[in-house]
């Protein structure tokens, strides 16, 4: 079978101290840091649940809760398929005194053949079986499995749907944990599942994916990221890393924020649209800020690195659009460059602080 590598980091040495309740193979009190060679070979294995995976690394917990992470540059893959006679070469030097690797491999229980485990690519919740081995010349050798199919059996969770693809949902339990769940294409567009769902699931685990048997939807929640949101539109009037007031058709209102990263760079002047929830209480609260984005077209009467002025086509009105960095959406100073009078413009703007801010210009120079 083919084989993955993973470096000798403290993070090993984290890992051996960190489980206090081993699967197999040794009690809680035989699990304790090493710093020298010891003078006994020792074998214990435990459990822990795939948190996340990605191009970062890997992040694992423990029964216990204990969160164990592996970083990319940890993690070494080898694609050739591994034969007899075949020697693994070492990937990082063991620390002075103490030798230790760790490796991770697919248990020819749970898939025939010679398979790598992609470690980067483990799903939310698929479940590994981490193994420690150390030999009497105080040699530690971590490995990663796959359990076989008995140990992990069906499994019921319930918890919130956050992302539905077209074979695939993901929902978080309420202890916090993710799962990432396979159907056929079919079976979970005939659930027509959503986001913000409540769902009881049935599953089982297929080497490195958690695969749905069956799926009821609950309920919906409609608290936190699932709180219902509305959107208005109008000036600011006043701004802080608090809240923000704009003045809209209906007459002002009055956002708090939970974070001054929503206020941020806006001013007096702005028009936006805010993006918010009503709390129980009456107060609302802003999530999300954004300008709003609108369009002008008409001919070139004056135009500098930083400045452009046109007679709109469809008002006949003049209008000067700037494109300086400080004033609300950072622009490219230059953008006017090769603009020229008499050309024909389409551009798009947002109003910061009273003045006309454009995001993109389409030059059409005269007769084009």
């Amino acid at each position: 079978m083919k084989r993955c590598r993973l470096a000798t980091t403290a993070v090993l040495l984290a890992l051996v101290s960190a489980v206090a309740a081993p699967a197999s193979g040794a009690s809680p009190s035989a699990h304790k840091r090493l710093t020298h060679a010891s003078s006994r070979a020792r074998t214990f294995s435990f459990y822990a649940r795939v948190v996340k995976s990605s191009a970062k690394g890997l992040i694992v917990r423990t029964a216990d809760g204990k969160q164990l992470s592996f970083s990319a540059a940890q993690i070494a893959r080898k694609r050739a398929p591994v034969t007899k006679g075949h020697k693994h070469h070492k990937h990082h030097k063991a620390r002075k005194g103490h030798k230790s690797s760790a490796r991770a491999a697919l248990d020819p229980a749970t898939s025939p053949g010679a398979i790598a485990i992609n470690i980067v690519g483990l799903q939310p919740g698929v479940t590994v079986l981490i193994t420690e081995a150390i030999d009497q010349n105080g040699n530690i050798t971590i490995t990663i499995t796959l359990p076989p199919l008995s140990v992990t059996g069906q499994q019921n969770a319930s918890g919130l749907v956050n992302e539905v693809d077209s074979d695939a949902f993901q929902i978080t339990t309420g202890d916090g944990s993710v799962l990432r769940l396979h159907m056929a294409q079919s079976d979970l567009s005939n659930l027509n599942l959503q986001t913000c769902n409540t769902v009881d699931v049935t599953y089982h685990q297929d080497a490195g994916m958690l695969i749905a048997d069956n799926v009821k939807v609950t309920g919906a929640s409609t608290s936190g990221d699932c709180s219902p949101t509305t959107d208005a539109t109008g000036i600011i009037t006043e701004v802080s890393g608090s809240g923000l007031t704009i003045n809209t058709d209906s007459g002002p209102l009055t956002f708090t924020v939970a974070s001054p990263d929503v206020t941020n760079g806006f001013q007096s002047g702005d028009v936006v649209d805010v993006t918010y929830t009503e709390n129980a209480d009456g107060t609302l609260n802003a999530t999300a800020v954004q300008y709003v984005e609108q369009d002008a077209s008409g001919v070139v009467t004056a135009v500098s690195a930083t400045s452009l002025a046109i007679t709109d086509s469809g008002t006949g009105h003049s209008e000067t659009f700037t494109a300086d960095p400080s004033q609300g959406l950072q622009m490219f100073t230059y953008a006017f460059n090769g603009v020229k009078i008499g050309d024909q413009v389409d551009l798009t703007y947002h109003q910061s602080a009273g003045s006309l801010v454009a995001d993109t210009v389409n030059d059409r120079p005269p007769n084009a």
